[in-house]
């Protein structure tokens, strides 16, 4: 049985990637071309709404995966405080969690900080803009990159977290051109 592009099945690609042995995204696409089935480099986005995650693909978990709950308590022992931390472990977790949780767990996603119990308390608005002030950060590109390499508990984007937040130029204290 085939789908769009003439591509098996999600159930069928399954059984023909376990019968092949391919236990790997690395095996996989190096089989791909060779195996001389019309199968999609990127089954992922190709079986969108079936897809959980490569392991479940490959065979590798026979059981139910994860609720939300389940899935969150799994990331909350693995003391997993970040979605760049989550991406690197997820992909050498032997749990029944998906490689993309947002998209899975849709209807019951409220960020990444809920999912992983990571809270940050982040300083005021007025806070924040005293220490990017006193820091004499005058541009986005400048809060960027001194975001990226701080320990102070600022937001990546200001402009979302802030609900006081008016422009930047306000924020680095600057009067608008013109």
């Amino acid at each position: 049985m085939t789908s769009v592009n003439n591509f098996p099945t999600y159930t069928a690609a399954k059984k023909i990637v376990l019968d092949a042995g391919i236990d790997t995204v690395i095996k996989y696409r190096a089989w791909l071309s060779e195996c001389g089935f019309a199968m999609p480099y990127h089954p992922q986005r190709h079986y969108k709404s079936e897809w959980f995650n490569w392991n479940v693909f490959f065979g590798k978990y026979k059981g139910a995966m994860a609720s939300y709950k389940e899935a969150q308590q799994i990331v909350r022992i693995a003391k997993i405080k970040s979605s760049s931390e989550y991406y690197k472990w997820y992909k050498k977790s032997p749990e029944r969690i998906p490689s993309y949780p947002p998209r899975k767990y849709i209807k019951n996603w409220n960020g990444w900080s809920s999912f992983l119990g990571a809270y940050q308390k982040f300083a005021t608005y007025e806070e924040a803009k005293h220490i990017i002030q006193g820091m004499g950060i005058t541009t986005c590109v400048g809060y960027k990159a001194w975001y990226a390499n701080s320990e102070i508990k600022l937001p990546a984007s200001p402009q979302i977290m802030y609900k006081e937040w008016t422009n930047w130029y306000d924020f680095f204290g600057k009067v608008p051109n013109g």
